[in-house]
């Protein structure tokens, strides 16, 4: 029993010192707060706490909510029912401007903690709703939106909420979480005008598919077309080609991707919406076409465009390996939790699948593959080292990093030419000034041997002059002396 006792006393201390570093983390970890809620206005704040999309709360020109929590608030997230209106949140006496990128899920993070803050409002405003968060690492759900992309490196078209997933998952979480490359959704069906909720799931879904840039949505409402004519009968294909025109220049993609030709299973604005994106590869390069747009953001010729389940120059995407951004989770069971958000369409017979999903028992399954497309077009050539969209190009990213490195060693070989011509410079002004120096020394030498040649010469002649006269003198004396005689 001592034995045991001793080997516990230096066990024991290790093992807490191995449980320090995941403390650590955890500790760094934000957590919900617990709320104190009241509106200004008088009317009920419960739903505001319910974490529904189904409850709304709703707020007028004037109103304000105010949040208190014993714990320092550092960060609000806000679930609207509709896309808000700028309005501004008070903390610690500071300011802050909200609701400017009118995102559906919104987080605004505190400069510093506070115990209470304040939204105001000066226009309507309706909430689905609030969840405060404390200091440190956000947990992974909360959905902190990027603005849409400046560039894109893949432009993915949906025709509805869950397509994306259904059919493009692979692509969104293989390049948007493990090669971390900027992807941008653009939706063409909105569902405000008919299941506003589906405005929340795609968000949801998207988010857990790694995307963090804001998507943005055409105004197509969301019809049934059975077939390609009959979605031509409820849409203008002119418009959505304008759409898919507009959002190719806008985001300038290195790749787009979209539906199958054929509407995976049919589906009619599944075809009009391919078919749309056929189009506009071909005249979002052309400058007369739509010239609001093409003024607006210039042309753009796509690199490469794949279409889901195109039968020429196909690749498969690999959703079976873990993935570091999801802890070790496959793409493809992301995905699969990814549509799972989408919870209004569980109800339907559709089932996230690929070519290798070892349940499948229809044919459905491999038809849908989210990891199988094809190449449809390409101006930097063909795919030939493996599945990879990104095959012979580089994302925008590696792009800006390998001009800053080429920059900085531009700059820095133009330094070293300025500092090796500067010292080539000083080097010759230093041999110039040694010239100088010697060329004075030596004119000053010959200016001294000038001197005392002057001085000798001046000399002699001074001498030749005294023995000139001390010689007349001399005979001068001679003749008067013999005059004497």
């Amino acid at each position: 029993m001592r034995k045991l006792f001793n080997v516990c006393k230096f066990v024991l201390p290790l093992v807490l010192l191995l449980c320090m570093p995941s403390l650590t983390v955890k500790a760094s970890e934000a957590h919900s707060l617990n709320l104190n809620v009241s509106i200004s206005n008088g009317s009920g704040s419960g739903n505001l706490l319910d974490g529904s999309y189904n409850s709304v709360t709703k707020v007028s020109a004037g109103d304000s909510v105010t949040i208190s929590s014993d714990e320092g608030i550092k960060g609000l997230y806000i679930a609207w029912n509709r896309i808000p209106n700028p309005w501004t949140l008070e903390a610690n006496g500071e300011s802050l401007n909200c609701g400017e990128n009118g995102f559906l899920h919104e987080y605004v993070k505190l400069t510093n903690t506070a115990n209470e803050i304040k939204m105001n409002f000066t226009s309507e405003s309706t909430i689905c709703y609030i969840t405060a968060y404390s200091e440190g690492d956000l947990p992974k759900d909360v959905q902190v939106w990027q603005p849409p992309c400046e560039r894109a490196d893949i432009l993915a078209f949906s025709s509805h909420a869950d397509d994306e997933i259904l059919f493009l998952g692979g692509v969104l979480a293989t390049y948007s979480a493990e090669y971390n490359a900027d992807v941008q959704l653009a939706y063409m069906a909105e569902f405000w005008t008919t299941t506003p909720i589906r405005e929340h799931e795609k968000l949801d879904g998207i988010w857990h598919c790694g995307v963090t840039h804001y998507p943005v949505c055409g105004d197509f409402p969301d019809v049934y077309c059975s077939n390609l004519e009959d979605a031509k009968t409820k849409y203008s294909a002119d418009e959505m080609t304008a759409f898919a025109a507009k959002c190719m220049r806008r985001f300038k993609p290195q790749v787009t991707v979209t539906h199958d030709f054929d509407g995976e299973y049919g589906h009619g604005f599944h075809r009009l919406t391919a078919e749309s994106v056929k189009n506009a590869l071909e005249l979002a390069k052309d400058d007369s076409f739509d010239a609001e747009s093409a003024s607006l953001y210039g042309t753009w010729d796509v690199p490469k465009a794949y279409f889901h389940l195109y039968s020429e120059n196909q690749i498969k995407l690999d959703l079976r390996h873990p993935v570091d951004a999801f802890g070790g989770k496959t793409a493809f069971e992301i995905v699969d939790e990814a549509y799972k958000k989408h919870v209004s369409q569980q109800w339907c017979d559709f089932k996230v699948a690929d070519s290798f999903d070892p349940n499948a028992d229809r044919t459905l399954h491999s038809d849908y593959d989210c990891g199988l497309f094809g190449l449809y077009r390409t101006n930097v050539g063909a795919d030939t080292a493996g599945n990879d969209m990104m095959e012979n190009l580089k994302t925008y990213a590696v792009q800006e990093e390998e001009e800053r490195i080429a920059l900085e060693e531009e700059e820095k070989k133009k330094a070293e030419e300025e500092a090796k011509i500067k010292a080539q410079q000083e080097e010759q002004k230093a041999i110039e000034e040694e010239e100088q120096k010697k060329e004075e020394e030596k004119k000053s030498a010959s200016n001294i041997i000038t001197i005392v040649l002057i001085a000798v010469l001046a000399l002699v002649i001074l001498g030749a002059v005294a023995i000139v006269v001390m010689t007349s003198v001399r005979r001068s004396r001679r003749r008067r002396h013999r005059r004497k005689r």
